[in-house]
């Protein structure tokens, strides 16, 4: 997929994006940099070259796919989980879900572990390309990653995502926010799309952001599992919330045996 700049405030924004994707190096869940073509840079035109991914984001698949979700026992999930996405035959489920949030939790593990915080995770900044492999991306956007201490609450459009602290500070985001901002996201994944606190935040009010979240209810497609990470996800205190590490295992252990081999293979 390639991205052409087409006015000089555009080529500084894509310049920026290609910094960091540089810094962030390569990752099977991380939008991946290819290459650059800059044989019109003269002119304020260049293309950054990335991965190509034909489902699209996360958001707009469980939008518009919703009605191929459906419930599945282990002896259904035995097929190839890389494959189970076809043109025409968008069928998925809960474990397809579970697949995407252990992708999710792996590829922001990979960025903490490189002191990155991505800041304003939702399933809009996630990709889903072949073989149900998911990246995350979105770092050319106004809340695009970026490293430890960059970042700042006015970069943030949705106040739901941004964790209670970095609200009542000086603006410090961390791989702990990144953990809320996750567990929010998984309420988005498992509700297959919904806005989380849609209209119940008035504008500016932060405070009113953590009470929506902490109560927010178990949505339709989790089970009390998946739900109690969640609200691990979304503790008040910092230390109190797992690292992306935890997370990883404890999903891990939520996909069926029958599937592991053949999910970590699709990932290799």
């Amino acid at each position: 997929m390639a991205k052409e700049a087409v006015k000089r405030f555009d080529t500084q924004d894509l310049l920026e994006e290609l910094k960091i994707y540089v810094q962030v190096g390569h990752h099977v869940n991380v939008l991946n940099f290819l290459g650059i073509v800059t044989e019109n840079m003269v002119h304020g035109e260049f293309f950054v070259i990335t991965e190509y991914c034909r489902f699209g984001n996360l958001k707009d698949f469980l939008l518009k796919h919703r009605h191929a979700y459906r419930e599945e026992g282990d002896d259904e999930i035995a097929e190839n989980i890389g494959v189970r996405l076809r043109p025409q035959r968008y069928t998925f489920g809960k474990i397809d879900l579970l697949y995407w949030s252990y992708q999710i939790a792996w590829g922001l593990q990979y960025l903490a572990s490189r002191d990155f915080v991505y800041g304003n995770l939702s399933t809009r900044h996630v990709l889903l390309g072949e073989g149900n492999i998911v990246k995350l991306s979105g770092f050319g956007s106004p809340c695009r990653l970026q490293l430890f201490n960059k970042l700042t609450p006015q970069s943030i459009l949705s106040l739901e995502r941004i964790a209670p602290e970095c609200l009542q500070s000086d603006g410090t985001f961390t791989s702990s926010s990144d953990v809320w901002s996750y567990g929010v996201l998984l309420w988005e994944l498992f509700s297959l799309g919904c806005d989380p606190c849609w209209g119940l935040i008035p504008h500016g009010r932060f405070a009113d952001s953590f009470e929506c979240v902490s109560t927010l209810p178990t949505p339709k497609y989790a089970n009390d599992e998946v739900y109690q990470i969640m609200r691990h996800c979304w503790k008040q205190e910092p230390q109190e919330r797992p690292s992306f590490v935890e997370l990883c295992s404890r999903l891990n252990c939520l996909i069926p045996r029958s599937m592991l081999k053949v999910c970590l293979y699709s990932m290799c």
